[in-house]
Protein backbone atom coordinates (compact mmCIF):
# COMPACT_ATOMS: atom_id res chain seq x y z
CA UNK A 1 0.00 0.00 0.00
CA UNK A 2 2.76 2.46 0.99
CA UNK A 3 4.70 1.67 -2.16
CA UNK A 4 1.61 2.30 -4.31
CA UNK A 5 1.06 5.69 -2.64
CA UNK A 6 4.68 6.66 -3.31
CA UNK A 7 4.31 5.61 -6.96
CA UNK A 8 1.12 7.69 -7.32
CA UNK A 9 2.84 10.68 -5.73
CA UNK A 10 5.76 10.30 -8.13
CA UNK A 11 3.35 10.15 -11.10
CA UNK A 12 1.64 13.31 -9.84
CA UNK A 13 5.01 15.09 -9.65
CA UNK A 14 5.80 13.95 -13.20
CA UNK A 15 2.46 15.26 -14.54
CA UNK A 16 3.14 18.61 -12.86
CA UNK A 17 6.64 18.56 -14.45
CA UNK A 18 8.26 18.95 -11.04
CA UNK A 19 10.52 15.93 -11.58
CA UNK A 20 12.07 13.90 -14.37
CA UNK A 21 12.43 10.18 -13.87
CA UNK A 22 15.02 8.02 -15.60
CA UNK A 23 15.47 4.27 -15.32
CA UNK A 24 19.01 3.14 -14.56
CA UNK A 25 20.65 -0.18 -13.77
CA UNK A 26 20.31 0.55 -10.05
CA UNK A 27 16.65 1.65 -10.22
CA UNK A 28 14.87 4.94 -10.77
CA UNK A 29 16.78 8.23 -10.84
CA UNK A 30 14.55 11.18 -9.90
CA UNK A 31 15.70 14.67 -10.85
CA UNK A 32 14.05 17.88 -9.63
CA UNK A 33 13.28 20.22 -12.56
CA UNK A 34 13.46 24.02 -12.51
CA UNK A 35 9.67 24.10 -12.15
CA UNK A 36 9.97 21.66 -9.24
CA UNK A 37 12.65 23.78 -7.59
CA UNK A 38 10.41 26.86 -7.78
CA UNK A 39 7.47 24.92 -6.36
CA UNK A 40 9.63 23.69 -3.48
CA UNK A 41 10.70 27.28 -2.76
CA UNK A 42 7.08 28.50 -2.77
CA UNK A 43 5.97 25.73 -0.43
CA UNK A 44 8.92 26.37 1.88
CA UNK A 45 7.99 30.03 2.26
CA UNK A 46 4.69 29.13 3.90
CA UNK A 47 6.57 27.15 6.56
CA UNK A 48 9.05 29.92 7.40
CA UNK A 49 8.82 31.56 10.84
CA UNK A 50 7.26 34.99 11.29
CA UNK A 51 9.63 37.93 11.50
CA UNK A 52 9.72 40.05 14.63
CA UNK A 53 6.73 42.31 15.02
CA UNK A 54 6.82 45.23 12.60
CA UNK A 55 9.50 43.73 10.32
CA UNK A 56 8.90 42.74 6.70
CA UNK A 57 10.81 41.40 3.73
CA UNK A 58 10.50 43.85 0.84
CA UNK A 59 11.07 42.88 -2.78
CA UNK A 60 11.47 45.87 -5.07
CA UNK A 61 12.00 45.55 -8.80
CA UNK A 62 12.25 47.60 -11.96
CA UNK A 63 12.43 45.65 -15.23
CA UNK A 64 12.92 47.09 -18.70
CA UNK A 65 10.18 46.19 -21.18
CA UNK A 66 12.55 43.79 -22.95
CA UNK A 67 12.49 41.51 -19.86
CA UNK A 68 8.71 41.42 -19.44
CA UNK A 69 8.64 37.62 -19.08
CA UNK A 70 11.06 37.79 -16.15
CA UNK A 71 8.94 40.44 -14.46
CA UNK A 72 5.80 38.36 -14.95
CA UNK A 73 7.51 35.24 -13.57
CA UNK A 74 8.66 37.14 -10.48
CA UNK A 75 5.20 38.61 -9.87
CA UNK A 76 3.61 35.18 -10.20
CA UNK A 77 6.15 33.68 -7.79
CA UNK A 78 5.62 36.44 -5.22
CA UNK A 79 1.83 36.27 -5.43
CA UNK A 80 1.76 32.46 -5.14
CA UNK A 81 4.19 32.64 -2.20
CA UNK A 82 1.89 34.85 -0.12
CA UNK A 83 3.50 38.25 -0.74
CA UNK A 84 1.27 41.33 -0.65
CA UNK A 85 1.52 44.22 -3.07
CA UNK A 86 2.59 47.27 -1.04
CA UNK A 87 3.01 49.62 -4.01
CA UNK A 88 3.61 49.18 -7.70
CA UNK A 89 6.67 46.89 -8.04
CA UNK A 90 7.03 46.68 -4.23
CA UNK A 91 5.95 43.47 -2.50
CA UNK A 92 6.11 42.56 1.21
CA UNK A 93 5.93 39.45 3.37
CA UNK A 94 5.99 39.10 7.15
CA UNK A 95 7.91 35.81 7.20
CA UNK A 96 11.67 35.15 7.01
CA UNK A 97 11.74 34.58 3.26
CA UNK A 98 14.62 36.70 1.96
CA UNK A 99 16.88 33.70 1.28
CA UNK A 100 14.12 31.87 -0.61
CA UNK A 101 13.40 34.89 -2.81
CA UNK A 102 17.13 35.38 -3.39
CA UNK A 103 17.36 31.75 -4.61
CA UNK A 104 14.47 32.26 -7.01
CA UNK A 105 15.91 35.51 -8.35
CA UNK A 106 19.33 33.91 -8.82
CA UNK A 107 17.87 30.83 -10.52
CA UNK A 108 15.76 32.98 -12.86
CA UNK A 109 18.79 35.26 -13.51
CA UNK A 110 16.93 38.42 -12.48
CA UNK A 111 19.49 39.87 -10.02
CA UNK A 112 20.09 42.92 -12.19
CA UNK A 113 16.54 44.24 -11.66
CA UNK A 114 15.54 43.01 -8.19
CA UNK A 115 16.44 44.24 -4.68
CA UNK A 116 15.49 42.45 -1.45
CA UNK A 117 15.38 44.31 1.87
CA UNK A 118 14.51 43.59 5.47
CA UNK A 119 12.72 46.63 6.82
CA UNK A 120 10.94 47.84 9.94
CA UNK A 121 7.45 49.05 9.14
CA UNK A 122 6.43 52.38 10.77
CA UNK A 123 2.82 52.81 9.77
Amino acid sequence: RKRREEYQRLQYFRRKKWVKVKKTEKGLFVLLTNVGTRERLKRGIVARPQMKKGWVCLVIFDFPESVRSGRNALRKFLKESGFRLAQLSVWEHDREVADDVRKFVRQAKLQKWVCIYLAKKHC
